[in-house]
């Protein structure tokens, strides 16, 4: 069965701006996108240094089992940086796979 309200959530978690939206597609499916921004730092093994701050962009899956345990997997795109030292952009993406518990 289709449901198909759309909820939006603001969160603030540790400095990071995060506003998403929720569409429960059938009973324990949600599809929700996220609009964030944070800034991004990577160091790799030679000790070069990239920064990126911005807006980033993700969608994602939410399976709920109940109220309190769900598994999700999202895709996410940040912004664009550059390594400090090199003329080299980057741009970083995330696909990422979990299982929440919620405690409220």
């Amino acid at each position: 069965r289709l449901i198909g309200n759309l909820i939006f959530v603001m969160v603030l978690i540790s400095g990071e701006r995060s506003a998403l939206a929720y569409l429960p597609l059938f009973e324990k499916f949600e599809l929700y996108g996220k609009v964030d921004y944070a800034d991004f730092s990577l160091d790799d093994t030679d000790g070069d240094e990239a920064d990126a701050s911005g807006v980033f962009f993700g969608a994602g899956l939410n399976y709920r089992f109940n109220e309190n345990h769900s598994l999700f997997a999202d895709y996410t795109v940040y912004s664009d940086g550059e390594y400090d030292d090199f003329a080299i952009e980057i741009e970083p993406t995330s696909l990422n796979i979990g299982y929440s518990i919620s405690f409220f």
